[in-house]
């Protein structure tokens, strides 16, 4: 029974440990985790009150149980949503030459998320979080931190590069504007030349028929004596 209960301890002792140091990341998903740590201190209480031994290793047994639990969300909690950040974080709209320039760390960085991604695979496969995966936490704790330094920088490169396309839609709006009012400034010449044609046409016509009443007016005269 003592070795059962320091077993318990330190598994306790351990998630405990753990949800404290990860608690200022969030409390949110860690909240599964909080409740098997309650569960166990439950089963700890009705063990140490329990007058059956059968009974009391079993509320031992299933306090251990609830504290490895706890150990075990607490790391997937913490590593699924430190990816998470990672990926909202990315679509942000980034390129990923900005990202290269604000963190000279990016292609390290992404290889600590393809580590903390494998970590997760590995874990439903053997259905258990090793100690070695608290490497991979401090590594996407790393790269978490980093990039939130480097958001003032990321974002200062976001405004230069939407005042750029703001300009380049403006000038894009400028030349359809110029090209649209050389349209309509070589539309308005055309039917200009084509009033001034038809004028010409108009006085030409006239002077024809000025030539052309010529004769007749000599005929009519010859005829009548008529002067028209």
């Amino acid at each position: 029974m003592p070795e059962c209960i320091d077993e318990v301890r330190s598994w306790y002792d351990k998630a405990e440990g753990e949800l404290k140091r990860y608690e200022r990341i969030t409390l949110t998903n860690l909240a599964p985790a909080i409740n098997q740590l309650r569960y166990a201190g439950h089963h700890l209480l009705k063990a140490a009150d329990e007058k059956d031994e059968q009974l009391r290793d079993l509320n031992v047994l299933a306090a251990k149980r609830h504290s490895e639990r706890a150990l075990w969300d607490i790391r997937e909690a913490t590593v699924v949503f430190l990816l998470d950040e990672f990926d909202r974080f990315r679509d942000e709209f980034f390129t990923e030459d900005e990202l290269s320039a604000a963190m000279p760390d990016w292609q390290e960085f992404l290889q600590k998320i393809s580590d903390g991604r494998a970590s997760l695979e590995r874990a439903g496969v053997a259905k258990h979080f090793g100690d070695d995966v608290l490497s991979t936490i401090d590594g996407l704790l790393d790269v978490r931190d980093k990039m939130q330094l480097a958001m003032p920088k990321l974002s200062a490169m976001r405004e230069k590069r939407e005042i750029e396309l703001r300009k380049a839609q403006q000038r894009a709006a400028d030349e359809e504007h110029k090209e649209r009012m050389a349209k309509e400034k070589a539309k308005e010449k055309k039917s200009d030349r084509i009033a001034v044609l038809g004028i010409l046409l108009s006085i030409a016509s006239i002077l024809l028929a000025i030539v052309a009443l010529g004769p007749i007016r000599r005929l009519i005269f010859n005829l009548t004596g008529i002067n028209l």
